[in-house]
């Protein structure tokens, strides 16, 4: 009978370590579609502004209202960057 009993516990733990296995990888992969997501949609984003350095960051010849421009939509984590002096 105790036989039986560490056969089950046995059997018991392989399948929770099979479900804690699957469950890791599941939210792993959750969490890259949503990332994977999240990238498009900023690219996107980026496209429809009309903005030239959204489009290709290596873009030269560059006004500085364009600058201004792409500063205002948020290239610092979201938040606007200061404008760019026209005096310097």
């Amino acid at each position: 009978m105790l036989e039986a009993q560490a056969k089950i516990a046995e059997v018991f733990t392989t399948f929770l370590t099979a479900m804690a296995e699957m469950s890791g990888k599941s939210a792993a992969r959750t969490l890259g579609i949503r990332s994977g997501q999240v990238r498009r949609e900023r690219k996107q984003q980026q496209r429809k502004s009309g903005c030239r350095l959204c489009a290709d960051p290596m873009v030269d010849h560059l006004t500085v209202e364009e600058i201004n421009l792409h500063r205002t939509h948020g290239t610092n984590g979201g938040q606007p960057v200061a404008a760019v002096n026209e005096d310097r």
